[in-house]
């Protein structure tokens, strides 16, 4: 069944739909089905497929946006992390951080399927950021500073009784100097402080630094999803 998503709808000015595959024959079914009153509809397939299965209904008008990874790390009561000063809570919204936010959605399905207007990846990101720093849909927003100058930022809140990482972003002038994983041993402290031990963050497939970044903090990848975006305009 494809279920309608009434926000993405609404700002997109699109008729959106989305449909979870547990399976290979969900998308067959989801091929044969009635799909007349979308305009777009997301696919999220897990478990993903396999390269071979990928290729053939990519070649069905399925486009694989994201090969999205999640990842999961033990935060063991006794670990010591050490977090740095320069890193401190952000509670109100600035230009720094709005840029940092869209640098951190480089490699988004939102940014790379380009038949979407290229303004609704800055309007969705906005808004994540904006929910974030009000509390809505993150417990904090930390900033990593240079002086007064935002040079990073991570949004952390809690997901299946883990800690969860939202956002994470270095402006590109700072990148090589080891702030993300300052960045990321912040929020494992604040998992410890929360009395949880385990955190997950999820990134997208195609971006491989992040990826490697990760598994150097200590994740390991607990999944993976494919997500696609199926048009019928």
């Amino acid at each position: 069944m494809i279920e309608k998503l009434s926000w993405d709808s609404e700002k997109f000015q699109l008729e959106i739909g989305k449909f979870q595959a547990n399976e290979k024959e969900d998308l067959n079914r989801f091929l044969l089905s009635d799909k007349s009153a979308f305009d777009l509809i997301y696919i999220f397939c897990s478990p993903a497929l396999s390269q071979s299965e990928s290729d053939w209904f990519s070649n069905q008008n399925l486009s694989l946006l994201d090969r999205r990874q999640n990842f999961i790390r033990q935060v063991p009561d006794d670990e010591r992390i050490e977090t740095d000063p320069k890193i401190r809570p952000v509670s109100s919204l600035s230009d720094e951080l709005l840029d940092l936010a869209f640098q951190s959605g480089t490699h988004s399905r939102f940014k790379t399927d380009k038949r979407l207007d290229p303004g609704i990846f800055k309007m969705l990101y906005r808004t994540w950021i904006t929910r974030s720093v009000n509390k809505e849909i993150a417990l904090e927003v930390f900033g990593y500073f240079e002086g007064e100058t935002l040079v990073g930022l991570i949004t952390y809140g809690i997901k299946n009784n883990a800690g969860d990482v939202g956002l994470i972003s270095v402006d590109s002038s700072q990148r090589g100097k080891g702030l993300g994983k300052k960045l990321i041993n912040r929020v494992i402290a604040q998992t410890q402080k929360d009395g949880l031990n385990t955190l997950t963050v999820a990134t997208q497939g195609l971006n491989t630094g992040a990826i490697g970044f990760y598994q150097s903090c200590g994740f390991r990848v607990a999944g993976e999803v494919d997500v696609y975006h199926f048009w019928t305009i």
